[in-house]
């Protein structure tokens, strides 16, 4: 255990999310009527980065210098921070590089430290924590060379930028914060302002943040020459976010939730920080087809990870869908003709904004318009499109006729969407080995979903199979290949049946 470590963050993060989320989630703010008119702000990010591994009176520690290193790297390269660093530092020296950003920061500047090392608490006389830097004694009963919590956050606090967030990786590091933050803003309804007017609305209220490893607890230190657990998970989410155009505070602990050490975001000083804390604000203008294309990849990421309990309830995780729905609409309104295909058959399935039976239609009547004009003007690439959307009853438009006939041409052009619904609407009309064939010959070119589907057939329906001749042992062997192609519930089935562990 890293019985009294700290990592000290002070940091500014803003939140990419177009949802109404995400990522916590993770997406991309794009408004491109209104960026081009909008002042940018002017705010620059800083941050000191410290870590201590030798102790003259205390055991050393493995990490706290990698953990800085790691953090400061991607803090630099990932979001554009100044990053300076300290090893091994005095207490005086601490102090005095803090007292330097008094002079160095603005108004709407954004401040980030971080400090590794070994931390303490007195509850005895003082009932304060306290830094453990390199010259702190055990026998200072006093606390005379041990440097509080207390005396960081006060400093931090008189910064003169209207953000500073202290994030700690810390035996006692809740210590820092003097309320656990009970309400934060997520940042998911921001989907329709511009990365800049968020950073200028964020920026209006000075706030004061703490992001902890832990509360009043130990926490681990973790294996010689790797990272503690919460500089790891930091590090790591960190950089999957680093191409957002807006991260908060928010999302970065939302994704630590898991940590077994309960990393709490809170707040030091006399602000009640109602703002987000802001790390990056960068505007991405993305065409309608990036846009797309990511909506697409994060949809398919979401099917892959469902549970085998949210395929039987119909239930997904709502502020991904909201993410991606998002995308969507951006790319809708940039005039791509499959982003309305997509948002209807998302809300038909999972309600996710609850939209009504008509709105929806609205969104399948626009993808069932461009789409039959495309054919009109030969071009088929949507025809397995306009077949899901009234095999899966979202809009009926055209004849039973029509939709086999798209259906197989689309199958032709060996689209894996169209094998797998073309497998639905086979069994909802009770053509079992029709169903069956476009499940095994999409599982043949090595769709997961058509792998499913064909294994979950082969075992369901085994009697029915056999009778028209078809083979059906081989169902585990399906399974397998699902699974080792990232489907999550595959690879659940297999461990209750007890095929692996």
């Amino acid at each position: 255990m890293r019985t009294i470590i700290i990592n000290v963050l002070l940091f500014l993060l803003v939140s990419n999310n177009i949802l109404a989320q995400q990522s916590q989630y993770r997406g991309m703010v794009i408004n491109n009527k209104t960026e081009g008119r909008e002042a940018k702000v002017e705010s620059n990010t800083y941050a000191l980065v410290i870590g201590t591994d030798i102790y003259n009176d205390y055991p050393n520690l493995y990490n706290p210098i990698k953990d800085a290193k790691g953090v400061g790297e991607v803090l630099d390269k990932g979001y554009g921070f100044k990053v300076t660093y300290l090893e091994n530092p005095s207490s005086n020296q601490v102090l005095s590089t803090l007292r330097t950003y008094h002079n160095k920061l603005k108004k709407d500047d954004r401040f980030l430290l971080y400090v590794a090392g070994h931390g303490d608490y007195d509850s005895v006389y003082f009932n304060q924590a306290y830094l453990i830097l390199r010259h702190s004694k055990k026998t200072d009963m006093n606390r005379l060379t041990h440097l509080p919590f207390h005396t960081v956050s006060k400093m931090s606090e008189k910064l003169p930028a209207q953000q500073v967030l202290i994030i700690a990786d810390v035996c006692y590091g809740g210590a820092f914060n003097n309320q656990l933050l009970r309400k934060v803003s997520s940042g998911y309804s921001t989907h329709h302002v511009s990365a800049s007017k968020f950073l200028e609305d964020q920026l209006k209220h000075k706030n004061r943040c703490v992001l902890s490893s832990g509360r009043l607890t130990p926490v681990a230190d973790g294996r010689p020459g790797e990272h503690s657990p919460f500089a790891k998970m930091l590090i790591h989410t960190l950089e999957n976010h680093q191409e957002d155009s807006i991260v908060t505070a928010s999302d970065i602990k939302n994704e630590l939730a898991t940590l077994s050490s309960k990393p709490t975001l809170g707040y030091f000083g006399d602000n009640l920080s109602v703002s987000e804390f802001v790390f990056k604000s960068e505007s991405k203008k993305a065409s309608s087809e990036e846009l797309l294309a990511l909506a697409k990849d994060e949809y398919q990421s979401v099917l892959m990870n469902l549970t085998e309990n949210q395929w039987s309830t119909g239930i997904a995780p709502k502020k991904k869908l909201q993410h991606i729905l998002s995308l969507l609409q951006e790319s809708s309104q940039l005039g791509h003709p499959e982003a309305s295909f997509w948002i209807a058959l998302i809300e038909k399935k999972y309600q996710v904004n609850h939209l009504s039976d008509n709105q929806i239609e609205l969104y399948a009547k626009q993808a069932v318009d461009l789409f039959k004009t495309e054919i009109q003007n030969g071009d088929n690439i949507h025809e397995g499109m306009l077949a899901i959307l009234q095999s899966e009853n979202i809009y009926r438009h055209s004849s039973d006729e029509d939709v086999k006939k798209w259906f197989k041409s689309s199958m032709a052009s060996e689209d894996p969407l169209s094998f797998y619904y073309a497998g639905k609407y086979c069994l909802k009309h009770r053509q079992l080995k029709r169903a069956y064939q476009f499940y095994k010959e999409g599982a043949g070119n090595d769709d997961a979903l058509c792998q499913f589907e064909l294994a979950k057939l082969k075992y369901t329906r085994k009697n029915d199979l056999f009778a028209l001749g078809l083979e059906t042992d081989d169902y585990i062997d399906w399974l397998k290949k699902a699974s080792n192609n990232g489907l999550r519930i595959a690879n659940e089935v297999l461990i209750s049946i007890g095929q692996i562990e």
